[in-house]
């Protein structure tokens, strides 16, 4: 009777699994996700149909991309699918990095200035440093949009399309990021 009922309890815990692994438009998204927040920018292209291209990064910089998306929150709020087409209502929140981003621009650019009379310098460790306060500083703003992912069955798996909404809503922020730093390296 107990081998029985663990034959029985087996199979149901491998039909969990192989439930939860099957490729949906909704598994997709939090895959690609999942993939931003480990900063796995090659992972998260590979959820995308069509070009994507991410800006190498170095490992401090890698931190930085950690600390961005940490505090990236999502809500899939509806999906409809129609054959080989589906499309995701989205709601994302974030850092609104455009304000932080601005801020860390003055900042940066009193320090520079204070090194230039103290015999220091301001080095690009310092300056993520201060990038990552920015970002867990509790009281940093934020900003709230929603989106609409299209996305397309390839080969028997969901992609997000590239589109303008996508890279409005959340590839921005990591293309904001490196331009910030440059910007805050010169």
């Amino acid at each position: 009777m107990t081998n029985r009922l663990c034959v029985l309890l087996g199979l149901c815990i491998l039909s969990v699994v192989f439930v939860g692994c099957t490729n949906t438009p909704e598994n997709t998204i939090n895959s690609f996700v999942k993939a931003l927040r480990k900063v796995d920018f090659e992972e998260a292209a590979s959820y995308v149909d069509g070009k994507i291209i991410f800006e190498p990064i170095d490992k401090d910089q890698k931190d930085v991309y950690r600390w961005l998306f940490n505090k990236f929150t999502y809500t899939i709020k509806d999906i409809q699918v129609d054959g080989d087409v589906a499309s995701a209502t989205v709601d994302i929140a974030n850092l609104d990095f455009v304000v932080i981003g601005g801020k860390l621009l003055g900042e940066v650019t009193s320090l520079k200035l204070a090194t230039l009379f103290n015999d220091e310098e301001l080095t690009d460790l310092d300056i993520n440093e201060l990038i990552i306060k920015r970002f867990r500083d509790s009281n940093a703003p934020k900003k709230t949009d929603t989106l609409t992912l299209e996305l397309r069955k390839i080969d028997g798996d969901w992609k997000i399309a590239s589109t303008k909404e996508l890279e409005r809503g959340i590839l921005v922020e990591i293309k904001l990021l490196a331009d910030l730093y440059e910007e805050l390296k010169q």
